[in-house]
């Protein structure tokens, strides 16, 4: 088996120096890095069913490489084990509510676009959003982050899409913020709880929040550089599944 060296994302995100030490391109370029390596799953119709922080390992030359695919299956097999499953904090609605009952009863690559938008509100809470949300009162909370895992499943479980939508759309709709809304809505849109109507991986890399990447030579580079972040996703997948 590969062995993968890297610093894990929530090691990163949660130090008090995060929004001093990275700047708002820079977390641009590692969220393009973070879909990127999604895409490449989800065109292999692989759903990791467990993206977290945790899971995301940051190496020295600036690839990312998503990690333990315990819990990954195809979304098109027919039943797969450990339905509800996934780390409180970044489930996805569909999976909370999938019946364990139900061999029917399903969802796909969908989920892991949620964690992901998770993840991202947790990098953007202080650096792009700067919103009071409710649910995250304190800087380095993620979305669902309580004081203990029991905490974390009821407000996972628990999510006010709503509140969060209206607290959001007020910030973009005010003429008067300077808030990133391009950010703002990005997450808004990777964190609808209906996976009908929540935005793919595919969609959120041609997001405008990214255009930057499209318009500077030196965001052009990463935007080659991310690529490789599929690769290293792929090469371990490829080990894990020997």
């Amino acid at each position: 088996m590969e062995v993968v060296q890297g610093k894990p994302l929530h090691e990163i995100i949660s130090r008090p120096t995060f929004q001093i030490e990275y700047t708002e391109d820079q977390i641009i370029f590692l969220s393009y890095a973070i879909l990127s390596a999604l895409s490449y799953l989800s065109s292999k119709n692989i759903m990791h069913r467990d993206l977290k922080p945790d899971n995301i390992l940051i190496q020295k030359n600036g690839k990312i490489v998503i990690i333990d695919f315990g819990l990954a299956c195809n979304p098109r097999q027919s039943e797969f084990a450990y339905k509800i499953c996934g780390s409180p904090g970044y489930i996805a609605p569909e999976v909370l509510k999938c019946s364990l009952q139900d061999k029917f009863s399903a969802y796909n690559q969908q989920c892991d676009v949620f964690s992901a938008g998770c993840i991202l509100f947790y990098m953007y809470e202080e650096r792009i959003l700067r919103v009071k949300i409710t649910l995250s009162r304190l800087f380095g909370h993620a979305l669902f982050e309580g004081g203990s895992t029991s905490d974390n499943i009821r407000l996972n479980s628990s999510f006010n899409y709503t509140q969060l939508a209206r607290e959001i759309k007020d910030e973009i709709n005010n003429p008067h913020s300077n808030k990133n809304k391009r950010g703002l809505d990005l997450v808004l849109k990777m964190l609808n709880p209906d996976p009908r109507n929540r935005i793919n991986v595919y969609e959120a890399l041609e997001h405008p929040y990214f255009e930057p990447m499209t318009q500077n030579k030196g965001m052009q580079s990463f935007k080659t550089k991310s690529i490789k972040s599929q690769v290293s996703t792929m090469n371990l997948l490829n080990k894990s599944t020997e």
